[in-house]
């Protein structure tokens, strides 16, 4: 979405400090209006609570790049890629082969926490009094999650693959810089963590911005990270893991180490897949 011939230089701006107006607003009402009805109705498990109203006050940043791109006298389609429109089939193709991808990251970093600190992997004991089974608060705070961690991981996408990216790349022509500073700025909106979860969200953002520039499209960061959050946060809430600050910028050093893996492979077989479809043709 660089700027066409004649575009002012100041439009971009503009439309930056209107997605961060429209954004925030949303922000506000959707996450007051659901941990409201969250408190009213007691359907999602109080431990979760602050993390799914996070989770849908990220995502209601949505509707403001689709606002904020006519603000730039664009289409918001193209902001989603070189077809100006999401392009559906490739998602759900990019999401299948993002599925088995979280498991093999798992293994691997059993596998060196194994090796490393063998005392992490030594399971809780049991106690006999608890209640087995799932509550209905576990049930319904699965079923929202479902809902609202796309919407959470997409509109992240949008911000730092897509509007970043095309922002710079209104001023210097290339995708580049862009790319460097959404991955950095993503980095650091996940707060303090370790240097190994620093590196951590780097790849995340880096492998990602590559794919966005190697696709034409945010389908397949999409793609990663709606899988990625979605089976995290489900494994969180039926392992009762109410440490809801924690987050990939907290990880020790074998969730990088996996990452390095997992990641590259990941955008090898999606860029083989491109190449097949011819998709920057699109």
């Amino acid at each position: 979405m660089a700027s066409k011939p004649g575009s002012p230089w100041w439009l971009p701006i503009v439309a930056t400090v209107a997605l961060l107006a429209i954004g925030f607003a949303c922000q506000f009402i959707v996450g007051l209006g659901v941990f409201a009805a969250a408190a009213l109705t007691d359907v999602i498990d109080e431990a979760f609570l602050d993390v799914v109203v996070s989770f849908a006050a990220i995502g209601a940043f949505l509707p403001a790049f689709f606002l904020a791109a006519r603000v730039w006298r664009r289409r918001g389609g193209e902001l989603s890629s070189v077809a100006g429109r999401i392009r559906w089939k490739w998602l759900l193709l990019c999401a299948a082969i993002a599925v088995p991808a979280f498991p093999l990251h798992l293994v691997l970093v059993t596998m060196l926490s194994a090796v490393a600190e063998p005392a992490m992997l030594e399971a809780p004991p049991i106690d006999p009094a608890e209640p087995t089974g799932l509550a209905a608060t576990t049930i319904t705070t699965i079923v929202v999650l479902l809902l609202v961690v796309p919407c959470q991981a997409a509109a992240e996408e949008y911000f730092m693959r897509g509007w970043l990216v095309q922002v710079f790349g209104a001023y210097l022509r290339t995708p580049w810089v862009g790319v460097g500073i959404g991955a950095v700025v993503f980095v650091l909106l996940h707060g303090e963590g370790t240097v190994a979860g620093y590196a951590a969200l780097l790849t995340f953002g880096l492998v990602l911005g590559w794919l966005v520039v190697r696709t034409g499209g945010l389908e397949a960061g999409i793609a990663f990270h709606v899988v990625w959050n979605l089976t995290i946060a489900v494994l969180a809430v039926l392992a009762g893991d109410t440490d809801s600050e924690s987050n990939l910028g907290d990880s020790p050093w074998p969730v990088l180490v996996g990452q390095l893996i997992v990641m590259p492979l990941y955008a090898f077989i999606i860029a083989k897949l491109a190449t097949r479809k011819r998709l920057l043709a699109a």
